[in-house]
C-alpha cells in the first residue's frame, strides 16, 4: 500500500515523502492511462507525457504526482501536486466499487427509493 508522510505544518507545497506501491494492484478504471512500470531502475505507477514517463501514486483516494530525488531514490509530493479525478490519464473508483468514498452512502440512498410492483407506472396527467 503507497502512503504518504505525515504533515508537520499546514503549508499546502511543504514536500512529503511518499512510499510508493511494491506492485500493481489497481483497478484499470482507477489507473485509466496510468500504468505499472517494473524494472531494475523503476517500480510503480507513471502517466506518460510528451516529456515521457512521469511517476503517480494514488494515496487517500487521489493521484498524485511525483518528484524523483535521484541523490537517495525517494519519492516526494505536496497538495498542490494532487490531481483532480479522472484527469491527466488517470481514473477513480466506479460508485459501484465499495472502496469508493461515497459508496455507504450510494447504497443508503437507493434503499430509500420507492419500489413498484410489476407493470406500468402512470402518472395522472
Amino acid at each position: 500500500m503507497a502512503y504518504i508522510s505525515a504533515h508537520t505544518t499546514d503549508n499546502p507545497e511543504e514536500a512529503k515523502r511518499v512510499y510508493r506501491q511494491t506492485k500493481d494492484n489497481l483497478s484499470e478504471h482507477i489507473k485509466d492511462t496510468a500504468f505499472w512500470l517494473d524494472t531494475p531502475f523503476e517500480t510503480g505507477y507513471y502517466v506518460e507525457y510528451v516529456a515521457g514517463p512521469a511517476p503517480v501514486e494514488f494515496i487517500n483516494n487521489h493521484w498524485y504526482h511525483l518528484s524523483h530525488d535521484p541523490r537517495d531514490n525517494t519519492y516526494w509530493t505536496n497538495e498542490n501536486e494532487q490531481t483532480n479525478h479522472n484527469n491527466k490519464g488517470t481514473g477513480y473508483w466506479l460508485t459501484i466499487d465499495p472502496q469508493h468514498p461515497d459508496h455507504e452512502q450510494l447504497l443508503a440512498s437507493l434503499s430509500h427509493r420507492p419500489r413498484h410492483s410489476k407493470g406500468v407506472i402512470r402518472t395522472n396527467d
